[in-house]
């Protein structure tokens, strides 16, 4: 049966929808255009929604769906916490919301630390299954000079955060913008990814940067234990699949790191007298609860200087046989070469060249190792410290220290030598 309507209600209805569809939003838009929002109101918005406090320059609403921020400054003025953006877009487009950034640069801390706010933000504030999306066409990386870092530039630069905020995807493309091939044609570029999921059992990250050349510098911003690596060191080809939680790692690395300035990582770090450039590939690295549970690969080297007291090192604490007397003498090296693995709180060195592990300016052979004889890993952390073993405990010492923290010990703090430590460990290789 039909309801009729009088006149009245039929009056009341249309005032309604008149004062709904007509009124409020003409309202709304002339208090836009009449009373724009401050520079205070949009950083703070800005803030709220992406997690970092900016600095405007000025803002232009071209429309209801978008937003445009010039000059912006994000961080704070320091150097080492500021990322300068000269045009950025906020849109809320029909597939969810979107800010764009057409060029970012600042140092490598500044930027992951902005990268890091602005995805946790966006996965705090997911509160439906509309994606939300960060692009930057263009970030470049800057020294403390104010200078482009060496292929310090990343392309297309895109975090994806989904699923109400349990999952984000990061994907970029590493160095120069690709170039044509000889056919003419626009070469696919090789994208690196960084995943994050996350589910009742902790958070699952997953890198592939196979194909690609990270240079350290460039992620040691949002990765502190690679800081002791000289920044223009490059990962090669890097894989990596790993569980947080309660802030404990675990998983599988592998890859290869080229380009490692031996004085450096270690001489630098531990005291260890050793100079020359390496190239160190990782076929396989599992950690457990943040530790090193075991490692294996070689390291290559085309040559440098040993020192006398690492010689002596390597003969005390690894067994190792000097084949010529050093007499006090830092000695060069023509070929330092060798496969190492560590299982079953054991290290085990190969030889390669004539069995040795480094041969002399004359081809002459200059350590030769226990070929796969496993070692406690302890004898490891003795060599680090050798150059120290009269002194009571230094910054040097310390360093030798916290790294035995990282690796899975009997007894990470027993520093000793192999002449007086108990049976080794069985290592397979």
């Amino acid at each position: 049966m039909d309801v009729m309507l009088s006149d009245n209600a039929r009056r009341f209805l249309c005032r309604i929808g008149f004062v709904v569809l007509c009124v409020i939003p003409t309202l709304w838009c002339a208090k836009a255009v009449l009373f724009p929002r401050g520079h205070g109101e949009w950083s703070a918005q800005l803030q709220q929604q992406f997690g970092v406090a900016s600095q405007l320059g000025r803002v232009s609403t071209l429309s209801p769906q978008r937003t445009d921020f010039f000059d912006l400054l994000v961080g704070a003025a320091a150097y080492e916490t500021r990322v300068i953006i000269d045009h950025a877009s906020l849109q809320n487009q029909h597939d969810g919301r979107l800010l764009q950034i057409a060029h970012a640069r600042g140092s490598s801390a500044a930027i992951w630390l902005m990268l890091q706010q602005m995805t946790t933000a966006l996965s705090r504030s997911g509160k439906s299954d509309r994606p939300q999306r960060i692009h930057l066409e263009t970030v470049t990386f800057l020294q403390p000079d104010g200078t482009a870092t060496p292929n310090g530039i990343w392309h297309q630069l895109t975090i994806l955060v989904e699923n109400q905020g349990r999952s984000c995807t990061a994907s970029f493309v590493p160095g120069q913008r690709p170039t044509d091939n000889a056919d003419g044609e626009s070469a696919e570029p090789t994208r690196v990814t960084l995943q994050r999921n996350i589910d009742a059992h902790g958070n699952h990250w997953y890198l592939d940067a196979r194909g690609s050349h990270l240079p350290i510098g460039l992620i040691q911003g949002g990765l502190p234990i690679l800081r002791t690596v000289n920044p223009d060191a490059v990962v090669v080809n890097g894989l990596a699949s790993l569980v947080e939680v309660n802030g404990q790692w675990s998983g599988e690395v592998r890859g290869q790191l080229a380009g490692i300035d031996l004085n450096h990582v270690i001489a630098r770090n531990f005291g260890t007298p050793i100079s020359g450039m390496a190239t160190a590939t990782i076929t396989s690295a599992v950690i457990a609860d943040s530790q090193l549970l075991e490692i294996e690969g070689h390291l290559y080297s085309q040559s440098g200087t040993i020192g006398s007291d690492l010689l002596d090192g390597c003969v005390q604490c690894l067994g190792m046989q000097m084949v010529q007397p050093h007499g006090g003498q830092d000695q060069p090296f023509r070929d330092l070469r060798f496969g190492f693995v560590i299982r079953n709180h054991a290290l085990a060195i190969f030889g390669h060249q004539a069995g040795a592990i480094a041969l002399g300016e004359s081809s002459e052979s200059l350590l030769i190792p226990q070929h796969g004889q496993p070692h406690p890993v302890n004898n490891l952390f003795a060599l680090l410290a050798w150059p120290h073993q009269h002194f009571f405990a230094t910054p040097l010492t310390r360093n030798v220290a916290s790294l035995a923290q990282k690796i899975d010990l009997p007894d990470a703090s027993d520093l000793r030598t192999a002449d007086d430590t108990g049976q080794p460990h069985s290592v397979s290789r």
